[in-house]
This record gives structure tokens, sequence and C-alpha cells, in this order.
């Protein structure tokens, strides 16, 4: 079965969540898990980030599969996954490898491939 961990950087398809002003998608940082959902979803907190810059725009709650597609920083910009990038690891949550718990949201740590603005 597919894992996701809070921390994560999902990219959310306008089939799954329609946004206004998105209409390839955008890419999502899980904050908590809110609860299950219908047919083996479960409802995910978190942050709407800008696809250029990766700073959170926006918070909301949306309905996901543990299978979501995840998003990767390639360059300037953040995008979904390629089909290619099938077989590559996904990005570790934020935190330290080595955490009593895998996953663990760390208050002030930005996660992989993010910069912290204060």
């Amino acid at each position: 079965m597919p894992d996701m961990r809070e921390g994560e950087v999902l990219w959310v398809d306008p089939a799954v969540h329609p946004r206004i002003g998105c209409p390839n998608g955008f890419p999502f940082r899980v904050i908590r898990f809110a609860g299950r959902g219908d047919g083996g979803r479960f409802w995910v907190h978190g942050a709407v980030l800008d696809p250029t810059s990766g700073v959170p725009v926006d918070e909301t709650t949306i309905l996901v599969s543990l299978d979501q597609q995840r998003a990767v920083r390639r360059g300037n910009a953040i995008r979904a996954r390629r089909v290619d990038d099938a077989q590559a690891p996904l990005p570790a949550a934020a935190g330290s490898p080595g955490d009593p718990v895998a996953g663990a949201r760390v208050v002030g740590v930005a996660p992989p491939g993010y910069r912290r603005i204060a």
C-alpha cells in the first residue's frame, strides 16, 4: 500500500480538487491528516503552494487517496512527477532521519527542496 506522510508535497489534479486559477493542478504540502473519507481516501489539511516559489498561499482541507501523485521541484518550479520519475524515490517528509516518528512535522524546518522564509 502506498504511504503518505506529513510534510510531503502532493500534486493535486483539477479532477481531484478544482481550484480557481490552477487549471493544471497545484502543489499541496500535507500538514496533518484530518480523518478517513469514503472509498479508501483520506482528508488532509495542508498548504497550497505557489508553483514557482514554493511559498504557501492558502490553507485548505482536501480529500485524496494515499497514492495521490507527488510533486517535485524542477529548477525554479514545482511540477507533477513525470511517469519516468515513478521509479525514483519520493522526497522525504519534513524532519530528520532517525526521528522517533517517521514523517513527523518539525516546526520551523522547511520540507526538502524548499527554503524557510522568516
